[in-house]
């Protein structure tokens, strides 16, 4: 994921959860896309990082 991709995801996530239609879901949608990008690399992406 290149910053790129964090920016357009967040913006897309904040133009989403100011929908009145997503707002009580703001906190879940939020806590989705963070648990998915903070996760542990496995080994190999880990490597292919550090090159």
């Amino acid at each position: 994921m290149s910053g790129d991709d964090l920016f357009g995801l967040m913006a897309a996530l904040g133009w989403l959860v100011d929908l009145p239609s997503n707002a009580p879901r703001a906190a879940h949608l939020v806590q989705l896309i963070t648990s998915a990008i903070l996760t542990n690399p496995s080994s190999k992406d880990a490597r292919k990082a550090t090159r």
